[in-house]
């Protein structure tokens, strides 16, 4: 559970300073793209600004969803809640009624009149793949970080209206599947506490994230073999399919938040 603690805390991190961080150039690396380097470690989401933390998490929990009771709140007032998977995890965002957020989180949080998007995709190096990445990012290094380590951003520095896209550093990732099997077969029980939702789901199998198209990445290629798909639209949507919608069912929690789901 460490590994997940300590996982769940960074996207918020990423969500306000993906749109203006400066601390290196895009670069690539020349190795080749034929098998998936990367894959899907979490996905987040600001809800609707009307929508209260009390009601989406209930909306969630009645569905069949168990909503970690953990409560994360960070020094500039943003607040996180999360549902894992056995390969991946959801995180939601709200604001506290008091926070004082930098400019690009508050462009984010207020998605409805703003027309920027309030997800982001954070994905986590495959177990054999090396350390460098074979397309552009730029690094971002912060002291609350490992000494050493660096977070890979794939946004442009002008992509202020974009889905946030993001590669961190080993030691943030959370569970794949092997691991999450691992945790089943030596603690079943708090496994079960955190994994078992009664909906039945177990395995993101996709994710489709809608965007205006002024707010559309141009890093998309980089998601090829990840199971996450950017497209254009009119409004902000993100859609999750688990377990390759094995039970033919689909639930949307709009207008609480963008967040439709199949499986």
């Amino acid at each position: 559970m460490q590994r997940i603690a300590l996982a769940i805390s960074v996207s918020i991190l990423v969500f306000a300073f993906v749109s203006g961080c400066s601390q290196g150039p895009l670069r690539a690396t020349e190795s080749s793209t034929s098998a998936p380097m990367i894959e899907l470690d979490h996905v987040y989401v600001a809800p609707s600004l009307s929508a209260s933390e009390d009601d989406v998490v209930q909306a969630l929990r009645e569905s069949g969803f168990i909503v970690d009771d953990n409560r994360n709140v960070f020094p500039d007032g943003v607040v996180g809640r999360y549902i894992r998977f056995d390969n991946a995890y959801l995180e939601l965002l709200w604001l506290e009624p008091d926070a004082t957020p930098i400019e690009q989180l508050e462009r984010a949080f207020e998605w409805e009149t703003t027309g920027a998007s309030p997800f982001g995709v954070g994905l986590r190096r495959v177990p054999e793949a090396p350390e460098e990445l074979p397309f552009p990012s730029r690094s971002y290094v912060a002291e609350w970080m490992e000494p050493g380590t660096e977070m890979r951003i794939l946004n442009d520095e002008d992509e202020l209206l974009a889905p946030a896209l993001f590669v961190v550093p080993r030691y943030m990732e959370g569970f794949d599947a092997a691991e999450a099997a691992e945790w089943r077969a030596k603690d079943p029980k708090k496994a079960a506490k955190y994994l078992d939702h009664s909906l039945g789901v177990k395995m993101v199998t996709a994710v489709r994230i809608v965007t205006q198209p002024e707010g559309f990445p141009q890093a998309t290629e980089a998601l090829n073999g990840t199971y996450v798909e950017i497209v254009r639209g009119d409004e902000a949507l993100m859609e999750i399919e688990f377990d390759n919608g094995a039970q033919g069912e689909r639930k949307d929690y709009r207008p609480l938040v963008p967040l439709v789901i199949s499986y």
